[in-house]
């Protein structure tokens, strides 16, 4: 089963994962897929009074820890030119997904989503690229390549049901939606 993130020219947009992070096959992704199901179903059913609720931006969260430590791995002359911008496009999701779900309309709140998921692609090249450069081997990668695109497909996930609802204010006072 493969699972699509937009759109070009009406047709989805699939990707196998080793072309492209944006193809999952089902056995590599079943928990991703499920945390992907379930954000959205939170969407549909829960006002998130916060974007510590949200399953995008805890996963993100741990993400960040792990791509800390797997920069430590780069060689010395990597550690602040790779390596930074791995950090830097690892911090702006969360950081992103937390403004946006801040902000006080829906289409802020998918137009910082959509910087996350740049920034989370952004990411994943460099994750790849580190592994073609021999920076970091097959193992080192697997952990936080599955990370990253667990991330995607909740970021997909999320994105998809806000954007199939009109814009709206998204700001959550004492547990009501203020217009």
């Amino acid at each position: 089963m493969t699972v699509a993130c937009g759109r070009r020219g009406g047709a989805p947009v699939t990707r196998g994962v080793g072309s492209g992070p944006w193809t999952v096959d089902r056995d590599t992704s079943s928990e991703a897929s499920s945390d992907a199901i379930g954000a959205m179903e939170s969407v549909m059913t829960d006002i998130v009074k916060n974007y510590t609720e949200l399953r995008v931006w805890q996963a993100a969260m741990d993400l960040v820890p792990m791509i800390y430590r797997i920069t430590e791995k780069l060689p010395g002359r990597e550690h602040y030119t790779l390596g930074q911008q791995m950090r830097r496009a690892a911090v702006s999701v969360p950081a992103n997904v937390a403004e946006g779900q801040a902000r006080q309309h829906t289409r802020e709140f998918l137009h910082h989503l959509s910087i996350a998921r740049g920034s989370l692609a952004e990411l994943h090249t460099m994750l790849l690229l580190a592994g073609r450069l021999s920076y970091l081997d097959g193992e080192q990668l697997e952990e936080p390549l599955r990370q990253v695109e667990s991330i995607r497909m909740l970021l997909c996930g999320l994105f998809g049901r806000l954007r199939s609802r009109p814009s709206r204010p998204t700001l959550v006072v004492g547990g009501r939606v203020e217009r």
